[in-house]
């Protein structure tokens, strides 16, 4: 499998290289214009109508959704982008596959400060302005030996502040509910956590292998495995609503608005 460029069309026209934004609620999905010469890795949602996208020829770009233009190209990065997050505007953070983690300010288009020394990390997102949440690989293999347990880093001091036990197969995502709450998932099962507590607070067990995830609100999130996207409540642990159909090979995923979500794909 190889990863898809981002496109940003109208309509689904060219069958190559694809990347969509999708309704929730009635699966319609268009693709949108290249804005990467290579492939696209992952995303995250700035203040709108902004989104940054990163891509495995080392590059991030800032992307207005709306009107389909780019608006600023990232180059500090010497390795592909496995990670974007938001912080306080104007401030984002980025990881490349070389385990360089960089702070920007997207508005002046520079780095403010590279952080190093988190090593093998698989997958991460970011909780707040100083803590990002991390599963890493057990040694040099990135698709084979993921780790069972989430560490909590202070990136900022460039520190493991903690660490949650509890995950009987290797994770595959999580995802941030709020400031002091995550969602990870591996086969069979997806885990709610309270970082205050750090510990486990629910425990969703289910049939399949969760790929990708996000948040919709406080109380719902989205999973997705091969052609089905699953709507969960959290709280009560049950699935509310099955979306089947869905694209086979989404990599990453990024809610844009209250129907709205962005995927990139995998594509033979």
């Amino acid at each position: 499998m190889k990863l898809s460029q981002c496109l940003i069309k109208e309509q689904i026209t060219n069958k190559t290289n694809i990347a969509n934004k999708t309704n929730i609620g009635n699966k319609g999905y268009y693709q949108i214009t290249p804005v990467h010469k290579s492939k696209v890795t992952c995303l995250t949602k700035l203040n709108s109508p902004f989104i940054a996208i990163g891509s495995r020829d080392s590059t991030i770009k800032i992307w207005d959704w709306t009107t389909k233009k780019c608006h600023k190209t990232l180059t500090d990065h010497k390795a592909e982008i496995g990670f974007l997050a938001k912080l306080d505007h104007p401030q984002m953070l980025s990881r490349s596959i070389d385990d360089t983690i960089l702070l920007w300010d997207i508005i002046k288009g520079n780095c403010l400060k590279t952080i190093k020394g988190i090593n093998l990390i698989v997958f991460s997102i970011c909780i707040d302005n100083s803590r990002i949440a991390v599963f890493k690989s057990q040694e040099n293999n990135y698709e084979n030996s993921c780790s069972q347990s989430i560490d909590i880093w202070d990136f900022r001091d460039e520190k493991c502040k903690s660490e949650l036990f509890g995950h009987k197969r290797s994770l595959s995502c999580i995802v941030k509910i709020n400031k002091n709450k995550i969602a990870s998932g591996s086969k069979n099962e997806i885990k709610i956590w309270d970082l205050d507590k750090e510990s486990c607070i629910n425990t969703i067990k289910f049939k399949g292998y969760v790929y990708q995830m996000i948040k919709i609100n406080d109380r719902n999130i989205i999973s997705y495995a091969k052609t089905l996207f699953s709507i969960w409540d959290i709280d009560k642990g049950n699935c509310i609503r099955i979306l089947k159909k869905q694209p086979i090979g989404i990599f990453s995923m990024l809610k844009l608005n209250y129907c709205q979500i962005a995927v990139s794909l995998l594509k033979d």
